[in-house]
């Protein structure tokens, strides 16, 4: 949500270490430690296909650059295992700030036709594959989840 603090606008996301997808973070509470998560299959506390609109949300340095391709899956009810991954976005790594809004139907429609899924769908694991090639990425890079706004 845009705010006005001044004479530039600002903007409010939440940042929470369980949704850092690629990125540095700190150590916290009940013993997690620092890490700098690549990008690696995370399985969410939430379900996406349950939010009308979640953003991935990108930060790149001056010298950002190259590919992000963030994929979702469905994961049974009392399962860890998430089924087959589909893509839900591209993201094209560059300087600054970009917000990418998916829906929680279309992604759960990509979950259910890539996980050949007859019954509940639930889209709760997610990963960022990075490029290969010319499209690697560089820079320091960090892709998070809002899903709070």
């Amino acid at each position: 949500m845009a705010r006005s603090t001044g004479l530039l606008p600002r903007r409010g996301v939440t940042i929470d270490a369980n949704t850092v997808l690629v990125g540095s973070v700190l150590a916290g509470t009940l013993g997690r430690p620092a890490e700098t998560r690549t990008g690696a299959a995370r399985i969410l506390s939430t379900r996406l296909d349950a939010q009308d609109v979640f953003k991935v949300i990108v930060y790149g340095n001056a010298s950002a650059a190259g590919k992000y391709t963030i994929e979702v899956a469905h994961v049974p009810v009392g399962s860890t295992v998430p089924a087959t991954y589909a893509a839900a976005a591209v993201v094209s790594l560059k300087p600054g700030y970009q917000e990418i809004a998916l829906t929680g139907v279309n992604v759960r429609e990509l979950a259910r036709v890539a996980g050949s899924v007859t019954g509940d769908v639930r889209v709760m694991a997610i990963r960022a594959t990075a490029g290969t090639a010319g499209d690697a990425p560089a820079g320091v890079n960090t892709i998070f989840l809002d899903y709070a706004s």
